[in-house]
């Protein structure tokens, strides 16, 4: 009858370790073929974005607001705007307090998220409600208010 245990067999030992090899190529050749469609994805993701990024580039920076004067208006006031917050604000066509002020806060999240990964200390809805009263010249309700964000009792927002 016929043995299933091939251990009996003088050349056993060779037919299992080939198996094994013979296992391990085909492996090997399998995953080389998955890398290789893998990268290629990847490459036509990567071609795609800098198309997007060259586009983006390409296009002009259109102000939010084109209604208002530029004014003197320093937006560092405002807790949470930087110099280079400041930078990009004006690129974008914010210059002084009433056109932050105009501005929603889905704008303003919108336009952080674009200009890249900065981690903010003060949350940036904030910045339109404090525009709104340097504005005013409202300056002793703002630094109330500014005095609230750092302390972390966030209250509702003034207007």
């Amino acid at each position: 009858m016929f043995e299933l245990n091939p251990y009996h067999l003088p050349y056993a030992t060779p037919l299992h370790v080939l198996m094994m090899l013979g296992t391990a190529l085909l492996a090997y050749g399998i995953g080389q073929v998955a890398c290789r469609q893998k990268q290629q994805q990847l490459k036509q993701q990567l071609q795609q974005l800098q198309q997007q990024l060259a586009k983006r580039r390409q296009q002009p920076v259109v102000p939010l607001i084109q209604n208002e004067q530029t004014g003197s208006n320093d937006l560092e006031e405002i807790l949470g705007i930087t110099i280079a917050v400041k930078y990009m604000l004006q690129q974008n066509g914010i210059h002084t307090f009433s056109q932050l002020g105009q501005v929603s806060t889905w704008t303003i999240q919108l336009l952080v998220t674009e200009h890249g990964p900065v981690n903010y200390l003060y949350d940036p809805a904030t910045w339109p409600a404090q525009a709104r009263l340097a504005a005013d010249n409202r300056w002793h309700d703002l630094r109330t208010y500014q005095e609230q964000l750092r302390r972390g009792a966030l209250t509702d927002l003034i207007m």
